[in-house]
């Protein structure tokens, strides 16, 4: 589809509305975004939402899983019915077991541990932001934004093109930091779309 063409669908909600978004959908999107305006505009940032989200949903399961670090045994269990270790607490008290009652006497409850050892991380990011990398730049902001949101971590991103960028007051949110991306072009200043400012939650904006 022809960026001409894009653009008269994104000003139609109903033509918008049947897009469905895509890496390749999205890279024409981020290449135009200074030409849309009105209801082209907010179609667009709608459908670039919905994909970060919908890239964001996966990466997010894949990422907690990856990370998850091993059980800290020194920390100990809370005293949970959801953590109640009913196999280990039946094998413990097997000798308060009464042959006449055929009854258990439970001595002790034993809980598992479920607190996990973290160390503080810093993680910087820097992603390409030329026209050919726009696969990259996605999921680097993306996953960089996810990063952000866990425990102890410090995350930092830098695009750059022909000068760096530092994109780490909007880490926490991907969708800030693709509006402020400008693929294939010279990088002078992180403008947004025309767009109302808005603080990063964990970060003050610059």
């Amino acid at each position: 589809m022809k960026r001409m063409h894009l653009r008269e669908v994104l000003a139609d909600p109903t033509l918008a509305a049947q897009l469905t978004p895509s890496m390749s959908l999205i890279e024409q999107l981020l290449r135009d975004k200074n030409n849309l305006s009105g209801v082209a505009l907010a179609n667009a940032k709608a459908l670039i939402r919905r994909f970060v989200d919908e890239v964001a949903e996966v990466l997010r399961t894949q990422v907690a899983q990856a990370t998850a670090g091993a059980l800290d045994r020194s920390v100990p269990p809370k005293r949970t019915f959801r953590n109640l270790d009913l196999d280990r607490t039946i094998w413990k008290n097997l000798t308060n077991w009464s042959p006449e009652e055929e009854r258990l006497y439970v001595d002790r409850l034993y809980y598992r541990h479920t607190a996990r050892k973290t160390t503080p991380q810093r993680l910087i990011v820097v992603v390409d932001q030329s026209g050919s990398m726009v696969d990259s730049m996605v999921n680097c902001t993306i996953l960089a934004s996810i990063f952000a949101g866990l425990p102890k971590v410090d995350v930092h991103l830098i695009a750059y093109d022909t000068r760096a960028i530092d994109l780490t007051p909007w880490v926490s949110d991907p969708f800030e930091m693709l509006l402020r991306t400008n693929l294939g072009a010279a990088t002078t200043d992180p403008s947004p779309w025309p767009w109302p400012a808005r603080r990063s939650p964990n970060r003050g904006a610059p």
